[in-house]
C-alpha cells in the first residue's frame, strides 16, 4: 500500500493484496475540497514474469464529494513470487492535467 500522494486539493493513492496466486489493486482519489470534483483516471498495470508478460489500461470518470474518498477502479493480475507488477495511476482534471498520481512496483521474491 502506498501513502496519499498529490495536491493539496486532490490526492492519488493506490493499494495492493495479494489472495492466492492473485494481486488485487485498487486505485483511490480524494477530494480534499469543499466542491465536487469530476475525475479522469488511469490505471495502467504491467507484468512481467516466467509466464509472459501482461499489460492493463483501465480509464473512466467519476464524480468525488467534497471531502470524500472513493476507489476508483479495482482489478487484478495474476501474480506469483517470480513476477515483478508496476501499477501507475493518474488522475486528471477535466481540461487534461494532471492533479495526482501514484505509482507502486511489487518486485520478485527472489530479487537481492
Amino acid at each position: 500500500m502506498s501513502a496519499w500522494s498529490g495536491s493539496a486539493d486532490c490526492q492519488a493513492r493506490l493499494t495492493t493484496q495479494q489472495q492466492g496466486g492473485m494481486l488485487l489493486i485498487t486505485g483511490f482519489c480524494r477530494n480534499q475540497t469543499t466542491s465536487p470534483l469530476l475525475v479522469r483516471y488511469e490505471l495502467l498495470t504491467s507484468r512481467q514474469g516466467e509466464s509472459g508478460s501482461t499489460q492493463n489500461t483501465q480509464m473512466g470518470s467519476f464524480t468525488v464529494a467534497p471531502a470524500q474518498e472513493k476507489a476508483l477502479s479495482q482489478t487484478s493480475v495474476s501474480f506469483s513470487g517470480s513476477d515483478e507488477c508496476q501499477v501507475h495511476l493518474r488522475l486528471f482534471n477535466q481540461q487534461g492535467q494532471l492533479l495526482a498520481q501514484d505509482s507502486l512496483t511489487h518486485y520478485p521474491a527472489s530479487r537481492p
